[in-house]
């Protein structure tokens, strides 16, 4: 995992940038930037086989804006992420030397920007893709009507994963 939902679960001490998530430690109040590079780098360190880029979400209730502003961030995280884990990659220095990195798909329940993210993420080569955004406070037909307007974008050969959705109900209805 990117680490993304950990972030956002840290509202009140977190600032997102261009660079990535600056957020602070409340047991020590030490400060953290947590890039897209370095999401990469210690998903390469663990030796996963599946590495997540850093995605960019603005939470429920949803907001046509920051959902824009998300989808268009993550987009460029997503670009920097894909560099670092090919420069991981060709070193074979890595634990894993089979991991795949996959896109996360954003926009909320706003149909246009589920497609424009989904479209991005495909763009950009991935050999799978996560529906992020869902499972955050929002009702499970919310849910649903947010993974339907990603589905019809992503290649129907590539496997996918609904980030935070655990419920076998929720799973078999998605």
């Amino acid at each position: 995992d990117s680490g993304g939902f950990q972030v956002f679960s840290l509202a009140k001490t977190r600032k997102i940038t261009e660079e990535g998530v600056n957020f602070r430690f409340d047991m020590d109040g030490r400060q953290e930037l947590l890039s897209p590079e370095k999401s990469i780098d210690i998903q390469a360190n663990l030796g996963s086989d599946i590495a997540l880029i850093l995605d960019s979400f603005p939470g429920y209730p949803y907001e046509y804006q920051k959902s824009e502003e998300s989808v268009a961030l993550t987009k460029r995280w997503a670009e920097r992420a894909i560099k670092q884990h090919k420069k991981i990659m060709s070193h074979g220095k890595t634990v894993n030397p089979g991991q795949k990195l996959w896109g996360i798909v954003q926009g909320a329940n706003f149909t246009e920007l589920r497609e424009q993210s989904a479209r991005g993420m495909v763009e950009l080569g991935f050999p799978g893709f996560a529906i992020g955004g869902v499972a955050v406070g929002e009702s499970p037909e919310e849910m649903l009507k947010a993974v339907d307007k990603a589905v019809p974008y992503l290649p129907a050969e590539a496997p996918r994963h609904l980030l935070g959705v655990g419920k076998p109900q929720d799973i078999v209805e998605a």
